[in-house]
């Protein structure tokens, strides 16, 4: 900009900063301050009036914010225009110098990147209604609200609007009370992020449902009336303003629409009596402004409803609520968008990390530094962390229990930090898992089932050491008893039996067997034996001709700690029944050629099932034609031996050790059958 008159600039080094500046205006076209609230802009005497794009009047105005600031100064000689590029970076480490424990976390982050003009930020992470500005303008709700998913994924980071009644006590909505700087006027900004539901609200006339509004009016009367940011059920955005006797009515078109189930990012921006509204930081409206909202004293600022008109409450997802008092720039709607952050700051610690917000696990005093930059200069800050000595916690298990037993043990050795003076009990404070008994006077806990505990040991300032410790038991030995045969028979009751383990570590230095003897139709236990073997074969019974009985196994093994595992295994008691047919056909085929002998449901042979045997066959005139001791009736033992086709008598006496038994019929001999072809 041309420059008539050289400018006259002092400067006032306080909590803020004073520029007289004289026509003709500005010295500079930038100027640049580091941990500066504000400045004061004069534009000097000689004037008639002052307009500047602030919509301020006066000879001087104060700076808020990092912004181009424009005035025109009249007088009877004419008009003078001038701007001036105010670069104020408010951003510090919001940390102050401070002392912190040995390798703790400590967060370092760099406050006040949002402008001073910032009235109002209401962020709704994890359902909280505070206001992050800093001017401490919380908001309250009449019931309860909803928490849910932000746009980002995130569970419980933004909040849900239910209008459930058009009663003001179960609304669902929020109410900012009120405050002088809620009064914006000329040159502000609203914000939010919101994601409407498919019905958008409930029966409002005009189908406008509130989103941020100081809107009260009554008949056609405006004189309660500020301004209204809206969301009509066809995805229109609307902003309504009144200056209490005018009001002005500013809308999006087809091309802007908001849709339901869809994030979106609405601002409204009042600057040089222009209205410009984004939606997804794209402009879409730029229109006119004269009827600018007033100060309503007294009057609170409520999102998502109104208590005085019915049914115009919003249903949806709400997020990110800024309301500015200043305008922002098309720049800042974007870092609005990409970063939820006004002001595209870039950061640099002296450790080589980049965020705003940078977590430190410190072990020596050192002093900590970042760079804040934008794309017009930088700032620099510094912390120095000093460091309490070194603090160590060491916990160990020092005692096993057996499963399903609460015989853990814990010992926890603590050293270094800060103790405590030797007035107190211990040198430390134990913060032990709530329900579980300790010694008073030392750092052991006792009575643990298997499970996770936390266990905090704490020094005299304060330092904290929390660890998670397991506890665990011996393993179970998972016996399994092998029963060799499965199922016992009268005539050979005995059995071999035997275990495994699963635990291959475990020493076991005692086993014990049950054998219980139970009646099977009565469950009456007859008789129990009982054995120290780890090995042994059992001879069942008595039994008797009609009592079929069942024997329970019982096992039990003790191992390191005196830990008792044990396993059970019921041995049925059956009748044999023998598979004896009554034809063969030894014609060479491979199909029924042999007089086979087979026990029913058991893959043992008869000599296995009785102790002996004795198997004679007859022809019809009772000649003995075949005989054989210990007859098996394994395929291929007695093929006919070339005995004519006929039919032939056997008799099959079995020796068993508790009784014998007698199989006798007839077998016919096929010699001559046609052979199975395939």
């Amino acid at each position: 900009m041309n420059k008539k008159v050289k400018n006259i600039i002092s400067i006032c080094i306080f909590t803020v900063l004073c520029l007289n500046l004289q026509a003709q205006i500005f010295d500079a076209d930038t100027l640049h301050f580091c941990k500066q609230d504000s400045v004061m802009l004069d534009a000097g005497t000689g004037y008639n009036s002052y307009y500047w794009n602030t919509g301020e009047t006066s000879q001087s105005i104060w700076a808020k914010r990092s912004a181009w600031y424009f005035v025109e100064a009249i007088s009877t000689s004419g008009t003078i225009l001038d701007s001036i590029l105010i670069d104020l970076n408010r951003s510090r480490i919001e940390q102050n110098d401070t002392l912190v424990c040995y390798g703790a976390d400590f967060t370092l982050s760099v406050s006040n990147t949002e402008p001073n003009t910032l009235i109002g930020d209401y962020r709704f992470d994890n359902g909280s209604y505070k206001d992050y500005s800093g001017n401490k303008h919380d908001a309250f709700s009449p019931i309860s609200m909803l928490t849910v998913t932000d746009r980002h994924g995130m569970e419980d980071m933004a909040l849900y609007f239910s209008p459930t009644s058009t009663s003001p006590s179960n609304l669902s909505c929020l109410q900012i009370p009120y405050n002088p700087l809620f009064d914006i006027s000329q040159s502000f900004t609203l914000h939010c992020w919101i994601n409407p539901d498919t019905i958008f609200g409930l029966n409002a006339p005009n189908e406008m449902f509130y989103l941020i509004n100081r809107w009260k009016p009554v008949d056609g009367d405006y004189s309660n009336c500020s301004y209204s940011l809206a969301l009509t059920k066809d995805g229109h955005v609307h902003f309504l303003t009144s200056d209490g006797t005018n009001q002005q009515h500013f809308q999006t078109s087809g091309d802007a629409l908001i849709f339901p189930d869809q994030w979106a990012m609405i601002d409204i921006v009042c600057s040089m009596r222009k209205i410009k509204i984004y939606v997804n930081a794209q402009l879409k409206v730029t229109s006119d402004i004269t009827a600018f909202p007033q100060a309503l004293n007294m009057v609170d600022t409520y999102l998502g409803a109104s208590y005085s008109l019915q049914n115009h409450n919003y249903q949806g997802f709400m997020d990110d609520v800024k309301i500015y008092a200043s305008d922002l720039s098309t720049q800042e709607i974007i870092n609005l968008y990409n970063g939820n952050t006004t002001y595209g700051y870039d950061y640099k610690w002296s450790n080589g990390e980049t965020t705003r917000e940078i977590i430190i696990n410190p072990t020596e005093d050192k002093e900590y530094s970042v760079i804040i930059s934008n794309n017009i200069a930088s700032c620099y800050d510094t912390i120095n962390i000093s460091v309490y000595p070194e603090f160590n916690v060491k916990i160990t298990q020092v005692k096993k229990g057996c499963p399903d037993t609460n015989e853990g043990a814990l010992l926890v050795n603590a050293s270094g930090g800060i103790t405590f003076d030797e007035n107190s009990d211990l040198p430390y404070t134990y913060i032990w898992p709530r329900g579980y008994e300790h010694y008073a006077k030392d750092s052991i806990i006792y009575r643990l089932p298997a499970g996770s505990y936390d266990v905090s040991v704490v020094d005299s300032v304060g330092c904290t050491i929390k660890n998670t410790i397991p506890v665990e038991t011996y393993p179970r030995l998972e016996i399994e008893i092998i029963s060799d045969p499965e199922q016992v028979y009268p005539q050979n009751p005995i059995v071999y039996l035997s275990t495994t383990t699963a635990c291959d570590t475990c020493y076991i230095y005692d086993y014990l067997w049950k054998i219980v003897y139970k009646d099977a139709l009565t469950g009456n236990i007859n008789k129990t034996d009982q054995s120290k073997e780890i090995e042994f074969s059992y001879n069942f019974g008595p039994f008797e001709e009609k009592e079929y009985v069942e024997f329970l196994i019982m096992n039990y093994q003790t191992y390191e700690a005196e830990c008792v595992d044990s396993a059970t295994l019921v041995i049925p008691v059956a009748k044999p029944v023998l598979k004896i047919p009554n034809a063969f056909t030894p014609n060479s085929d491979g199909i029924n050629d042999t007089f086979d002998i087979t026990v029913d449901g058991d893959e043992r042979t008869i000599l296995d099932i009785f102790t002996g045997n004795t198997l004679s066959i007859y022809n019809r005139q009772g000649f003995l034609v075949y005989s054989k001791n210990d007859y098996s009736g394994s395929p291929g033992e007695f093929d006919g031996k070339n005995l004519p086709d006929g039919v032939y008598f056997y008799v099959l006496n079995c020796k068993g050790v508790r009784s014998n038994e007698t199989y006798q019929g007839y077998v016919h001999i096929f010699r001559n059958a046609p052979k199975e072809r395939d």
